[in-house]
């Protein structure tokens, strides 16, 4: 929890130094926050995937796609031209019949929002502290930056830079020169 903590009071100095157990710490912690904040729209979807199971008409378009696995073509039409539009249309009378104006899933939606926009920067910060403790440079927190861009290539590469940075911030702490005092 100390983790968590230090990377809100720090969350927006990206000077200094951040250990291998703060920097998890905040990350462990926050994502798990996230996940209970999401609980109540992943309870939703869940409850209503099963009730589109339990529907005859989507089971049986279901049925005929997965027949046709093996011819790709017609397994994709079925898809996309019977399944797609018909999961939908259950989703919304689903969502439309069972649900208030302010259903457990829109309240579980906003909060996981809320919850990335407040940990954007203390993450960045903390990633900066973490790729500075661990003796490489902190551009490398721009993947994940690249990894959102809608351009294929630059997508893929930013995915492959994330996992590099994934990986440096497993390293241990890179040893420090010591500092000269001027004569």
């Amino acid at each position: 929890m100390n983790a968590l903590f230090h990377g809100f009071r720090h969350y927006v100095d990206f000077r200094g130094r951040d250990t291998r157990s703060q920097f998890w710490g905040f990350v462990i912690a926050t994502h798990l926050i996230g996940m209970i904040l999401l609980l109540p729209m992943m309870m939703s979807m869940v409850d209503c995937y099963k009730a589109m199971l339990q529907d005859p008409a989507m089971m049986d378009v279901l049925g005929r796609a997965l027949e046709s696995v093996a011819d790709h073509d017609a397994f994709t039409r079925i898809l996309e031209e019977e399944y797609m539009p018909q999961a939908e249309q259950f989703a919304e009378n689903y969502y439309a019949g069972s649900a208030t104006a302010f259903s457990p899933a829109f309240f579980g939606a906003i909060l996981g929002a809320a919850w990335g926009a407040a940990i954007l920067l203390p993450t960045a910060a903390t990633t900066v502290r973490r790729l500075r403790d661990a003796g490489q440079s902190p551009w490398w927190a721009l993947g994940p930056v690249a990894a959102l861009l809608p351009v294929a290539a630059v997508s893929y590469a930013g995915m492959l830079v994330s996992l590099v940075t994934l990986v440096f911030c497993c390293l241990s702490s890179a040893k420090r020169e010591p500092e000269q005092k001027p004569a």
